[in-house]
């Protein structure tokens, strides 16, 4: 089962999402205190002591819906890229072992975090591209460094980094995308 949810249309017909989200809840009939407590009981959430009908979500748990939300797009069924997670594991052969100077940081990073890094760039950014696009642009990358690689950026950054704005929505960084269009102009 597909729940598209275009807040645009949730805004239009005078609901906040919050308030739709709410009356999901009674239209598919769910029992919100039994939910609360298999949450609970799973480790997903804990109560809000300040709120008995609230809940509290640790960082691993919105990661984890986020990741959900992210794998449920269309647009990732669309792509060109079927495995992300073995896309990933290409793309960490590409960078050097071992973890970057005067840093605590592997340059590889981990296999999860790459791939999910690549599905926000389909998902949120409708940036399609393929596996041998990827590559070719870490390779690429890479190789303009020499050991002991000062400046180059950690895999996950070079793939997306989130810089957190305090003035609004945050903006991001992609090296990767970059570097494909880049090769899509002069190739």
């Amino acid at each position: 089962m597909r729940i598209p949810i275009n807040t645009n249309v949730v805004k239009r017909h005078g609901l906040a999402l919050d308030e739709l989200l709410t009356l999901l809840l009674g239209y598919y009939r769910v029992n919100y205190a039994d939910v609360l407590k298999r949450l609970e009981e799973k480790g997903l959430i804990s109560k809000d002591v300040f709120d008995s009908t609230g809940m509290v979500l640790s960082d691993n748990t919105m990661n984890l819906v986020a990741k959900i939300l992210i794998e449920s797009d269309e647009k990732l069924e669309k792509c060109s890229i079927k495995d992300f997670d073995t896309l990933a594991e290409k793309l960490q052969r590409c960078y050097p072992e071992g973890v970057k100077d005067n840093t605590t940081y592997p340059w590889r990073g981990d296999r999860e975090e790459i791939a999910q890094k690549l599905r926000i760039l389909v998902s949120r950014f409708n940036f399609d591209f393929t596996e041998r696009e990827a590559i070719k642009a870490t390779k690429e990358y890479v190789k303009s460094f020499k050991p002991p690689y000062k400046g180059m950026k950690l895999l996950r950054s070079f793939v997306l980094k989130t810089i957190k704005s305090v003035k609004g929505p945050s903006d991001i960084d992609s090296l990767f995308m970059t570097v494909i269009e880049n090769n899509r102009e002069t190739g």
